[in-house]
């Protein structure tokens, strides 16, 4: 069971906008985008999944696009015991800072920052 959706909805709710799911859109300049990484399997046992997902950004101004991330860092870094529409979420923590990975062909600043999730279904 991915999270990625219920994780898009919520920063959507929070306030973060220009935010789209598994790629970012060619026509638009400043963009955040959620991608889902490598994770460890689903423990059967527990039934609970942990899942890292990628949040990547392109802006035209370096400090407008690491902003944009540490916004979604501030709203989800630690946070404990919260629900989206289909998950109760144990917690989400940071996997690395923001990482700056260069630049577009277009010339337009990229920064990558990693998230995990620990979290159930809902009952």
């Amino acid at each position: 069971m991915t999270i990625i959706k219920d994780i898009h909805s919520y920063l959507k709710d929070e306030g973060i906008t220009d935010i789209y799911r598994s790629k970012a859109p060619v026509g638009v300049e400043n963009v955040i985008w959620i991608v889902e990484s490598p994770s460890p399997a689903p423990n059967p046992a527990i039934g609970y999944y942990e899942q890292n997902l990628d949040f990547w950004c392109r802006f035209r101004l370096t400090d407008s696009g690491r902003t944009a991330l540490e916004a979604i860092e501030t709203i989800l870094h630690r946070k404990e015991s919260y629900d989206t529409t289909n998950f109760h979420i144990y917690l989400s923590a940071l996997n690395n800072l923001i990482t700056d990975m260069g630049e577009d062909i277009e010339g337009r600043k990229l920064y990558q920052l990693s998230m995990r999730f620990i979290y159930r279904e809902q009952s």
